[in-house]
């Protein structure tokens, strides 16, 4: 089936002669059903014509922002961190510094 501009998303955007996605444009579209809530479809609708995109596009981009956020949700940035700068410094070092700064260590005075 040949791919055409989209007459409503301008040149750009290519789609099959029954309305479509063209594959060429990225991947594979897979056909689900979804029920919304009254409101929830009058908004969308709303939203999805203020913005010039189709409410199938509208719902497949909170699809994927629901996505990027659920995975955020599992991952502490900070542990990404860990090993980052691979093996430096002195091991002896935290052990040191622990003695030097301790009530009673070298060069201080108990009180």
């Amino acid at each position: 089936m040949p791919c055409s501009p989209c007459p409503a998303a301008g040149p750009a955007k290519m789609w099959t002669t029954r309305g479509q996605p063209c594959a060429a444009e990225g991947a594979v579209m897979h056909r689900t059903q979804v029920y919304l809530t009254e409101t929830q479809h009058r908004r969308l609708a709303a939203m999805a014509h203020s913005l010039g995109l189709t409410l199938a596009e509208l719902i497949r981009q909170g699809v994927d922002l629901v996505l990027r956020e659920k995975a955020a949700l599992g991952r502490d940035p900070l542990l990404a961190l860990v090993g980052q700068a691979g093996a430096v410094g002195d091991p002896e070092l935290a052990a040191s510094h622990e003695a030097d700064h301790t009530p009673g260590g070298p060069g201080r005075e108990r009180s």
